[in-house]
């Protein structure tokens, strides 16, 4: 097979945008979160499913699409989670009973924290009934570290291609090398041209990606449509801050910050409850939901109805 002109209905696993450039990578995902609604069992508050934990301050890539492009906006910076920081946030999750899934992704790459593999142990050992994903560009992966990450307990890792077709054929070798099956080790394309979006189910990242190039202008007034983001996820960053969502690549949307109060605090907290309902009325008048484009609504259905039965069922919420 020739290198430059693979066929991706040649190797398994590949996953690329349909032709309204919708990732399937998205129902995939939106399945499992759906499966994992669950409640805290004292407030009967409806729990996130997905936990996002951007590792490290660092990323080896300069994509266009992507905020980290202009290193005046979004520098590099050579700091990772710290033990302490994890261990608390798994071990209050621990107590709750918490079976969600653990997304290693963020706003680095994962694979340059010095101690990924320990990480991926350690969630696993703590919460053994979670789900461990990873999403990485795969630049620092050998078969090896792959083969170490599930034997810790790595449940999927997806890589995002952002070369060309070559890659197809190095990680399906990587993959076979490291003893893993497709439904392991999923093969994300992110090559495609401008005109396809590069293979992404594209926004504009909370306004801070110029993306006039591929004709999407900014916004000139907020959208008006409902936003699930921040009812099923939750965004940690390496330094402990909590964002509203993953979206926010500015930051200006801090709920607080891990260790100075508790995580289950912080989500169950009035300024996210605020949040939550002006998004399920599809009001995105606040930061910095007013600057993106972003359709918020292929993920999360179940979650968002549960807490819209949560502030039903609380009357006293209603008004806050």
């Amino acid at each position: 097979m020739n290198p430059t002109s693979v066929n991706p209905s040649q190797v398994k696993g590949v996953l690329s945008t349909d032709a309204r450039g919708i990732d399937p990578n998205i129902q995939r995902k939106e399945t499992i979160f759906a499966s994992q609604l669950q409640h805290d069992a004292r407030t009967r508050v409806p729990l996130f499913a997905k936990l996002e934990l951007s590792l490290t301050g660092l990323c080896n890539r300069k994509c266009r699409f992507c905020p980290r492009s202009d290193a005046s906006f979004f520098p590099n910076v050579n700091e990772h989670m710290s033990d302490a920081l994890l261990h608390g946030m798994l071990d209050e999750l621990a107590q709750a009973g918490w079976k969600g899934t653990v997304s290693l992704s963020g706003f680095g790459e994962p694979l340059l924290h010095p101690r990924i593999r320990e990480i991926v142990g350690t969630i696993h050992r703590v919460l053994p009934h979670a789900r461990i994903e990873m999403v990485s560009n795969g630049d620092r992966l050998t078969a090896g570290l792959a083969r170490d990450l599930f034997d810790a307990g790595l449940h999927v890792l997806v890589l995002s291609l952002y070369d060309n077709e070559s890659q197809l054929l190095k990680f399906d070798s990587l993959r076979a090398e490291a003893q893993l099956r497709p439904d392991q080790m999923l093969l994300r394309i992110r090559y495609k041209s401008p005109e396809e979006h590069h293979g992404l189910t594209l926004s504009n990242r909370a306004g801070t990606v110029d993306l006039s190039y591929l004709g999407r202008e900014k916004l000139t007034a907020p959208k008006s449509h409902a936003c699930y983001y921040p009812h099923y996820s939750l965004f940690v960053e390496y330094d402990g801050t909590v964002l509203l969502c993953c979206n926010d690549w500015g930051k200006v949307s801090a709920c607080g910050t891990v260790g100075a109060r508790g995580l289950l605090d912080i989500w169950s907290s009035h300024h996210m409850d605020k949040v939550r309902k002006a998004l399920l009325a599809g009001d995105r008048s606040h930061q910095p939901c007013s600057g993106c484009d972003i359709d918020g609504t292929l993920m999360g259905r179940e979650h968002a109805a549960a807490w819209n039965q949560h502030y039903e069922d609380r009357p006293e919420l209603q008004a806050s």
